[in-house]
């Protein structure tokens, strides 16, 4: 039987399954990053508060010390708002799960590409890429370094199940 997808469509869906793969593994990352930012911040508000109480009952203390913890709870509580590391970290999650649903979507296709409709099928998922790929987050750099890390990861991961494609 033959594959219902030409040379060229099955690099292109070979593409598509090692981009979403990235894609879906570099926001996993980027999403444990952000909550990791917010968990370091509300731990150090927490111990500059409790800083600020002490250097408040040891009235020996200089000013400049008793006036550090507070300017530093203070500081850190302005950066987590700022940052909104938490909703950052919310749209990471559900970036990784669109994309390794896409993931799975390629995947089905790789099985089916023997299957009529395949070719249709490719491009649907095409459209579907474009779609979650304009879903971005708010002044948010891409890490192409971290990313190019991620399609490494990908490559290497897929050709070991799937054998070599493109």
């Amino acid at each position: 039987m033959e594959p219902q997808l030409t040379d060229t469509q099955r690099a292109l869906l070979w593409e598509e399954l090692i981009g979403a793969d990235a894609r879906s593994n570099y926001f996993a990352e980027l999403a444990g990053s952000y909550l990791r930012r917010q968990q370091v911040a509300t731990w150090s508000v927490l111990f500059f508060s409790s800083g600020a109480v002490l250097a408040v009952v040891i009235s020996a203390a200089p000013t400049w010390l008793r006036l550090l913890p507070p300017i530093l709870a203070a500081a850190v509580s302005l950066y987590s708002l700022i940052a909104e590391n938490t909703a950052r970290s919310v749209e990471c999650s559900e970036l990784h799960f669109r994309w390794n649903r896409h993931a799975t979507a390629c995947l089905r296709l790789w099985s089916g590409m023997y299957e009529k409709g395949a070719s249709e099928g490719l491009y649907g998922l095409m459209e579907k890429a474009a779609e979650i790929s304009k879903t971005s987050l708010k002044g948010a750099k891409v890490d192409r370094r971290r990313l190019a890390h991620w399609q490494d990861h990908a490559v290497a991961q897929r050709r070991a199940v799937l054998g070599t494609a493109a």
